[in-house]
């Protein structure tokens, strides 16, 4: 963030001496100023986001491996996710849809997501969709390849250990985060 600071010159006068005054430099940032703006866009966009489903897919079939059932976004909570082992089985491709509409306009909307291990990333994205043009609602879907850091370890080890950090921005004004605990179990042959 750039600070900017302006030079005022402001008298002072004296009270007990009506015929004197000093002239003082007083300095003057507008980088709270900013903060402030930042802060207000961003509490905006996020009272006018909402984040309808967020699914996984293969890639292929389209067949939908996971859903949310409600908007995470309106909740500061980790979010508790339990996939099946045939999502883990499919990581090296996932189709990753996002529904969403927003009451404000965004100039670029972007996402950061995160794949953390015991708190170490072992993976990140950047996702950039563009342009959001005020009171719409979008579908957007974008393939998600895994790297061997994840690919390689059992989802055992991975189960319960593994969290997905999102954080939603408007250019570089991040406006919501959040996290999902990943837990892994076995589909059962009954």
């Amino acid at each position: 963030m750039v600070t900017t600071r302006k030079q005022r010159k402001s008298v002072r006068h004296h009270p007990y001496d009506p015929n004197q005054s000093d002239i003082v430099n007083m300095s003057e940032t507008s980088a709270g100023d900013e903060v402030k703006q930042e802060k207000d866009k961003a509490q905006i966009l996020a009272e006018g986001f909402k984040l309808y489903k967020i699914s996984l897919r293969d890639p292929e079939s389209k067949r939908i491996l996971w859903s949310t059932k409600e908007d995470i976004t309106k909740s500061k909570e980790e979010f508790k996710v339990t996939l099946t082992k045939d999502v883990y089985d499919r990581t090296n491709d996932l189709l990753m849809e996002i529904v969403f509409s927003s009451a404000e306009p965004m100039e670029n909307f972007n996402l950061k997501k995160r794949i953390l291990f015991k708190n170490k990333c072992l993976e990140e994205w950047f996702l950039e969709f563009g342009e959001v043009k005020e009171k719409s609602a979008y579908t957007w879907q974008v393939v998600l390849s895994s790297s061997p850091n994840v690919t390689n370890m059992p989802f055992e080890a991975l189960s319960g250990l593994t969290t997905i950090e999102t954080k939603f921005f408007d250019q570089d004004v991040e406006f919501h985060s959040g996290t999902m605990k990943i837990f892994y179990e076995e589909i059962s042959s009954e």
